[in-house]
C-alpha cells in the first residue's frame, strides 16, 4: 500500500489496521469505523487498501464507505483491483459484483469450515485444543511425553499450593504451554487431571469486593480498576502507558463515598414501578445458550482462547449487569452503608450506570438507570 501510494505521490500516511479480525465483523473494527469518522469529518484525502476483501467483507458495509467517499470526493485505490470509480453506473455495478464476491467468498469458507467441522465431530475426532499433557494424533487425544503431568501432581502433592508448585517447576526448567508457569495455569492442569477444584461457580466472576465496583469513570470515559479491598483505591490501567492521560489518575474510595451517598439519597421509585422477572429470567436463559455456544465453538475449533475469553468476559458482563438489576425488584429506597461492600454495589447498579468523575478526580455527574428515580428536591 505504501508502494501503491507512493506512484500516486502520497507518502504522509495514516495507517489504520485491525489486525486478526474478521472484516465480516465491522463492529468489532475499531479502525474501520474510525476510517468512516474521518472520512466524514473531512480530513481523508485519498483511501488506499490491500484489496476489497481486506477493507471489508459485508457488501453493505462497503457500499455505505462507498458513498460516503463519492460525498466527499475522496477516492479509494486498492492495490489489488485498482481505482473503484463509484461516481458512475458501470462503476458502482462492478464495486457491487466485486464486494459481493468477497463477501460470498466468506461466505462459502464459512460453510466449508462448518461442513469440516460437522465431518469430523461424526468421525468422532477431537476437536479444539488439546489439554496440557495431550496431543492429538489421527484425531485421537493421545499422551504427549514432553508434557509430564505427573511430575506436576508430584510437586503439588508436596507444596500443597498452586503458586509453589509453579515456583518449583520454574526452577527446574519444565515449560507450560506459554513458556513459564503461574498458579492459574498449575490450576487449570490440575482440575483438568482430577487433583484439584475449581473456586465458585465455573465461569462466573466473584462478587465484587468494592462498593464502587464497575461504576467509576475517569475523564476519558475509562471504567476504573479497583484494588486494595481494606483500603480500596480506583485507578485507570491505561494511564501508566500513557503520558497524555490526565493526572491525577487514581482516587481512594473513601474521597468518593460521601458524594456517592448523597446522590444516592435521592433515590425515590414511583409506586407504579414495575418488574418483570420473566424478562430477566428469559435473558439469563438467552445468555446461558450463548456461553454453551461459545464454547462448543471453541472446542470445534472455531475461535481461538483469546476470542473465547473475550466473549465469554462479555457474557459475564451481562450476567453481572443482570444480577444488579435485579436488585430493583426488592429495591430498598435506604441503604444501610455498613452493609458488604458486595450488597452495597449491587444497589448502586442498580442504581446508577455510571459515575462520572473530573480532572481532579471527584464525581461531577451519576448516569441514573432511570432518571426519573432521582428526586430534584
Amino acid at each position: 500500500m505504501r508502494a501503491l501510494a507512493a506512484r500516486h505521490g502520497d507518502t504522509d500516511l495514516t495507517i489504520l489496521a485491525d489486525w486478526s479480525r474478521s472484516g465480516r465483523a465491522t463492529r468489532h473494527r475499531p479502525e474501520f469505523l474510525r476510517l468512516r469518522e474521518l472520512v466524514a469529518s473531512g480530513q481523508v484525502r485519498v483511501v488506499y487498501g490491500y484489496s476489497l476483501s481486506r477493507l471489508a467483507r459485508s457488501l453493505a458495509d462497503y457500499v455505505k464507505l462507498a458513498e460516503l467517499c463519492q460525498e466527499h470526493g475522496v477516492p479509494i485505490r486498492l492495490a489489488k483491483e485498482g481505482d473503484l470509480d463509484y461516481s458512475t453506473v458501470t462503476g458502482r455495478l462492478m464495486v457491487h459484483i466485486l464486494a459481493a464476491a468477497a463477501q460470498a467468498e466468506a461466505e462459502w469458507t464459512m460453510e466449508r469450515t462448518a461442513d469440516a467441522v460437522r465431518v469430523r465431530r461424526e468421525r468422532g475426532d477431537y476437536l479444539g485444543v488439546p489439554p496440557y499433557g495431550f496431543k492429538v494424533k489421527d484425531g485421537r487425544l493421545t499422551v504427549h511425553s514432553e508434557e509430564p503431568i505427573e511430575r506436576i501432581v508430584e510437586v503439588f502433592r508436596q507444596s500443597g499450593s498452586f503458586l509453589g508448585t509453579a515456583k518449583v517447576l520454574n526452577g527446574e526448567g519444565v515449560r507450560s504451554r506459554r513458556g513459564k508457569w503461574s498458579g492459574k495455569v498449575v490450576r487449570d492442569v490440575l482440575v483438568r487431571a482430577g487433583e484439584a477444584q475449581r473456586n465458585g461457580r465455573s465461569g462466573l466472576k466473584p462478587s465484587a469486593p468494592w462498593r464502587l465496583f464497575r461504576l467509576l469513570r475517569d475523564p476519558l470515559g475509562h471504567t476504573l480498576t479497583a484494588t486494595k479491598p481494606q483500603h480500596p483505591l480506583y485507578f485507570c490501567t491505561r494511564a501508566r502507558s500513557d503520558p497524555d492521560h490526565p493526572r491525577p489518575y487514581s482516587v481512594a474510595e473513601s474521597l468518593v463515598m460521601p458524594w456517592v451517598m448523597e446522590e444516592a439519597g435521592r433515590l425515590r421509585i414511583p409506586l407504579d414501578t414495575v418488574r418483570l422477572a420473566g424478562d430477566d429470567e428469559r435473558r439469563r436463559a438467552e445468555l446461558g445458550g450463548r456461553r454453551r455456544r461459545v464454547l462448543d465453538n471453541y472446542e470445534d475449533g472455531l475461535l481461538t482462547k483469546a476470542e473465547r475469553d473475550a466473549k465469554l468476559g462479555l457474557i459475564d458482563d451481562a450476567m453481572m449487569d443482570l444480577d444488579a438489576a435485579a436488585a430493583v425488584v426488592v429495591l430498598p429506597e435506604r441503604v444501610d452503608w455498613g452493609s458488604p461492600p458486595g450488597d452495597i454495589n449491587a444497589f448502586l447498579r442498580a442504581v446508577f450506570e455510571g459515575i462520572d468523575l473530573g480532572r481532579d478526580m471527584r464525581p461531577v455527574r451519576a448516569v441514573w438507570r432511570v432518571p426519573a428515580w432521582r428526586n430534584l428536591d
